[in-house]
């Protein structure tokens, strides 16, 4: 705090982090008279340590094909190997960009 005002420590970008990512539930539609939206969720799953709020920080972004998702959850997947996570994060655009061409439909 500085003088009564919070200050945001700057955020500080990885590239190349490696993890699987799927399409995760619920994204539903949600109709207002004024505008018509979807939240997407992301399910991920990676070695890199995401992070939720705590004192101090904000949530992690993601960047995926050009649309940002807010971490909303992180669970440990020691389970399946030292050091995994599996995280949901929430879109937090009103309009996500929409699948490129010839991109793969696979089902996780």
């Amino acid at each position: 705090m500085n003088k009564g005002r919070s200050t945001v420590p700057a955020p500080i970008p990885f590239a190349k982090v490696r993890g699987i990512i799927c399409a995760a539930s619920p994204n539903d539609l949600n109709r207002l008279a004024e505008i018509d939206f979807s939240t997407k969720y992301l399910s991920i799953v990676t070695k890199f340590r995401l992070q939720m709020t705590s004192p101090g920080y904000k949530p992690d972004l993601v960047l995926t094909n050009g649309d940002y998702f807010i971490v909303k959850t992180v669970e440990d997947y020691a389970r399946y190997g030292p050091g995994w996570v599996q995280s949901i994060a929430a879109s937090i655009d009103y309009q996500d960009q929409p699948p490129s061409p010839g991109a793969s439909r696979a089902a996780c």
